[in-house]
């Protein structure tokens, strides 16, 4: 786990925190960076001098999703990692460079993902709109590329949810609405 984050925390990281976790069955351990602090927990296991493999501690995997705490600690999780993703998208500045704009259509994208698979139409609806104000600021131009996309892709996340089909028309008609409004042309005929 920590070679992976490893990888990670070399680039240029724009979320706060990063959370992973390990499984083994319904066990389960959190992993959290913080980019503050620069610090990963738990803390790696050290090296024992007699053994050839190292064996983490059982107890590294401290929660258990069928009892209320594990449940509890995972919905918290998930909760926090959609507040970060939110705060990204929402984070748009008149300056930002094309590379802060594929971080928050990542985070866009990751979010409906999120809400596409635990079935929630209502929280998928309201992205695609968060989407198209994230380059509001952007030229008309650029515009349609990295809108499109991430636009398109969460529209499509609506026929793996049952009964989503009144939820996708009216997230699709409200953005139908705001390119128009906004004379988005291209983007309206492409919705």
């Amino acid at each position: 786990m920590r070679d992976q984050y490893e990888s990670i925390i070399g680039r240029n990281l724009v979320v706060p925190k990063l959370y992973a976790i390990s499984a083994m069955c319904t066990c389960f351990s959190v992993y959290e960076y913080n980019k503050e602090m620069n610090a990963l927990s738990p803390p790696s296991i050290p090296s024992d001098p007699t053994y050839v493999t190292d064996v983490a501690p059982a107890s590294r995997w401290n929660y258990e999703l069928l009892e209320d705490v594990g449940e509890k600690k995972m919905r918290e999780l998930v909760l926090e990692i959609k507040r970060i993703c939110q705060d990204i998208t929402e984070s748009t500045s008149p300056n930002q460079s094309g590379e802060g704009l594929r971080d928050q259509e990542a985070a866009l994208v990751k979010l409906g993902e999120l809400y596409r698979d635990q079935k929630y139409a209502e929280g998928l609806a309201d992205q695609p709109l968060a989407g198209v104000h994230v380059v509001h600021c952007q030229s008309q131009n650029h515009e349609a590329q990295l809108l499109l996309c991430p636009v398109r892709t969460l529209l499509d996340y609506f026929a793996v949810i049952p009964d989503s089909l009144k939820v996708q028309m009216k997230a699709l008609t409200d953005n139908i609405a705001w390119a128009k409004k906004e004379k988005r042309i291209f983007l309206k005929h492409n919705l």
